[in-house]
């Protein structure tokens, strides 16, 4: 081998280690990113379960909606604005409130589908952490 073909075999070398070390990573950002853009859209408040009992919700109830975006900004119907935090890894949401509300709620996020969210909250002190939000995504 002459200086030439030794110096491309050790540059295609150290590409193909690159590529192949990274693969790994590529593949778990999938699931991440996928589940991220089932949760980016607006959701409708369906149902809502207090220590595993079914509350009735007014017809005023059932019209409020949280509207998750891209950017990790989110708002709701209440006027409440906040940033988010979701880690699919862990099945866990985190808001911070901006304008309104709280300042911190932390959910477990127990289904995320395209067309159901069901967020059971944690217990931050404030509101009963048995509370189970059933929401379905706007049409």
């Amino acid at each position: 081998m002459n200086y030439a073909e030794n110096y491309r075999y050790i540059f295609y070398s150290i590409i193909a280690i690159i590529l192949f070390s990274n693969c790994d990573k590529i593949g778990n950002e999938i699931p991440k990113i996928s589940a991220k853009r089932k949760i980016n859209k607006t959701w409708i408040i369906e149902k809502l379960y207090l220590n595993d009992t079914l509350i009735s919700l007014t017809a005023d109830q059932l019209k409020y909606n949280k509207t998750y975006y891209n950017d990790s900004i989110y708002f709701d119907s209440d006027g409440i604005e906040g940033v988010y935090f979701y880690d699919s890894s862990a099945n866990s949401l985190i808001e911070k409130v901006k304008i309104g509300g709280q300042e911190k709620l932390t959910y477990t996020v127990v289904t995320l589908s395209d067309s159901a969210l069901v967020l059971k909250l944690t217990d931050d002190g404030k509101i009963n952490p048995n509370t189970k939000f059933h929401f379905r995504a706007k049409p």
